[in-house]
């Protein structure tokens, strides 16, 4: 039998880093104009701007990674060269909305962990890995499910 397999790069933080940018500008431009207070225009810059240039760093990081595939088979869920088994799975997420994008979420995680987070390579071929998703987990007793996606 022929298993499915879904090629898939690191979902990217985009609108992370947008809010982290403008955060700064926005909140401290307000205070610096409504307190004129220097001591904590100083500090919210400096530890606004680690966590943009975190998130920055982060982005980099996504970019250099080469696309991984998903292998969907019987009892098994392969991402690169990690095995997930169906017993470990507490659902899949689907995010058609934002991208197309897929979560994997293992049963100790309330959130899906960033590394389990993916944007389907081909977006023409992202409606049938979603049907392939659907059929392997109605197999294999694993919810899937058409969400929002929040990543930890």
């Amino acid at each position: 039998m022929n298993e499915p397999q879904i090629e898939v790069i690191s979902r990217r933080r985009y609108r992370n880093l947008f809010a982290m940018g403008m955060y700064p500008l926005l909140m401290g431009g307000y205070k610096a104009i409504a307190h004129m207070d220097r001591d904590y225009i100083n500090v919210f810059i400096v530890m606004t701007t680690v966590l943009f240039l975190f998130e920055l760093g982060l982005l980099l990081y996504q970019w250099s990674v080469k696309p991984k595939t998903i292998q969907l088979h019987e009892g098994r869920l392969i991402v690169g060269n990690r095995i997930f088994h169906t017993d470990e799975l507490k659902s899949i997420i689907i995010e058609e909305y934002y991208g197309p994008h897929i979560g994997i979420k293992p049963k100790n995680k309330r959130l899906v962990p960033l590394w389990l987070a993916f944007r389907v390579l081909d977006k023409q071929k992202a409606d049938h890995a979603f049907d392939e998703i659907h059929e392997w987990g109605e197999r294999n007793e694993v919810p899937v499910l058409t969400q929002r996606m929040w990543t930890l």
